[in-house]
């Protein structure tokens, strides 16, 4: 699959959030992104894999938007997403909480950038700050005639 990502329209982008160093946690995204609406929404994975292993899913949705920097900045792409715990009954009257909030830049391209994000796990916030995004996997929705 192509690592060219369509600026317009609707696409679907994977990254790789971490500095890959062993014992260090990593966020896994898989998201769409909304060209018109600038909404991004996806499926995210922090992982770990020291003792005890960390494996915690969340549901991601958020904004992205264009910072307006002069002279144009490298990662001019900013994108804020909130992630919850996945819920498999979408009927249940239980009441979720934030799990995760993810602060990215990314390039024009949407194929490199820097991340800090954090995640909750046993009521404790643990901040992971500035690691590297790299692109996994793209793929274009709907093509732009």
């Amino acid at each position: 699959m192509s690592n060219q990502v369509s600026k317009t329209g609707l696409f679907v982008v994977q990254f790789q959030i971490g500095k890959e160093v062993p014992g260090a946690p990593e966020l896994h995204l898989s998201l769409t992104v909304n060209t018109v609406t600038h909404q991004v929404r996806g499926l995210g994975n922090v992982s770990q894999t020291t003792n005890p292993t960390l494996q915690l899913p969340t549901y991601v949705k958020g904004n992205y938007f264009i910072s307006p920097l002069l002279p144009p900045a490298e990662y001019p792409i900013t994108v804020q997403l909130t992630g919850w715990p996945a819920e498999t009954n979408p009927l249940s009257t239980i009441v979720l909480y934030p799990n995760t909030e993810i602060f990215m830049h990314v390039n024009e391209s949407w194929t490199a950038g820097v991340c800090s994000y954090k995640y909750e796990l046993n009521g404790r916030w643990h901040p992971v700050p500035d690691v590297p995004v790299k692109i996994i996997q793209t793929a274009a929705l709907t093509p732009v005639s």
